[in-house]
């Protein structure tokens, strides 16, 4: 069980500025720039060589306790998306001699976005047998490819696990605020989907947070809520139903101000909804006075990145990408 959740009531609306999104892999094709979200583990060392294979191919290795980790990404174009690639990539590595244990299959690592994967034990090098993941995942127009490798005798780690998911394409969906509502001031160009709403009272408050991020965050936005400061107490908390997805939906109570925009030493009731979409962690909050009554707009609003009707997020400016390899067709 992930560990609970935990929110000091105090300081939520301070939490944009401490969560900036992670560094991205990038690079170009020849259907335009195309943005990278993979974000390899840290600590592991940069093992690429050059290469004259199509695509763009990239590894990292670690040495845990005397044993080798490695990463091999690649991200090409190909005739036939992701989950084909993939299974035809599963038959054709069980035809190869030395190579056993074959397992495949659609995976939900990139949330409902449509991913596959293969697993098998290699023993082509002679007494350095491996145990081989493959994810094969649409990135645009291309197929990106992750690959992590470690010997049979020892456990996956969770870092490597979780760095590959973050290839998984990333969209980032905006909170869709009432009308008459006004922009809180936080709002960040270069993050997409972190911004605050003001009621016309001036009263209540909507928070909404978007951080990229690896799939782990799926399990850990469903995890109880724990509120701490300000004589906070839950009223409820469960998971629910959303859209394609599961999101945890508290409530509750609390003697102090929970952000800016609300009057000091009023009792207020907090509404929060947490999840995890499309490599993304949302967590979208709405405040009131605990004696105002409810819009059900803000409410609505709470579901915005996991409803039908979800929309993208102004996408952030790109940064020039550095020595990027150029994208050519297989």
């Amino acid at each position: 069980m992930p560990g609970r959740r935990t929110f000091t009531v105090l300081s939520l609306a301070f939490a944009f500025a401490a969560l900036p999104l992670g560094s991205r892999a990038q690079s170009a094709s020849d259907a335009g720039d195309l943005r990278l979200n993979f974000v390899p583990p840290k600590g592991w060392t940069d093992s690429t060589r050059p290469s004259e294979r199509p695509g763009l191919w990239k590894s990292w290795v670690i040495v845990d306790r005397g044993t080798v980790h490695s990463l091999v990404l690649s991200v090409t174009r190909e005739k036939t998306p992701a989950a084909a690639f993939g299974a035809s990539n599963a038959a054709g590595i069980a035809a190869i001699p030395g190579t056993s244990n074959v397992s495949s299959g659609p995976t939900s690592v990139c949330g409902d976005v449509p991913a596959f994967q293969v697993t098998y034990r290699s023993d082509r090098t002679a007494g350095h047998p491996m145990i081989i993941k493959h994810y094969f995942v649409d990135v645009g127009p291309l197929v990106g490819d992750i690959s992590y490798a470690h010997p049979p005798e020892t456990a996956e780690r969770a870092d490597a696990l979780d760095a590959m998911s973050t290839l998984c394409e990333q969209r980032v969906y905006a909170m869709h605020a009432p009308a008459g509502w006004r922009g809180g001031g936080i709002r960040s160009s270069d993050h997409p989907g972190v911004d605050a709403f003001t009621s016309p009272a001036g009263d209540q408050t909507l928070l909404a947070l978007a951080v990229s991020a690896g799939i782990s965050m799926a399990a850990k936005a469903l995890a109880p809520t724990v509120v701490t400061g300000g004589g906070a107490s839950i009223i409820s908390d469960a998971e629910e139903t959303c859209g394609t997805i599961h999101v945890r939906h508290a409530r509750w109570r609390t003697n102090a101000p929970t952000s800016a925009g609300t009057p000091a030493n009023v009792p207020q009731l907090v509404e929060q909804i947490a999840g995890y979409r499309h490599g993304v962690s949302y967590l979208y909050t709405y405040t009131r006075p605990e004696n105002a009554t409810a819009d059900p707009e803000a409410q609505r609003a709470l579901t915005s990145f996991c409803a039908p009707g979800a929309t993208l997020a102004t996408p952030p400016p790109q940064a020039q990408p550095t020595a990027a390899p150029s994208m050519t067709p297989a």
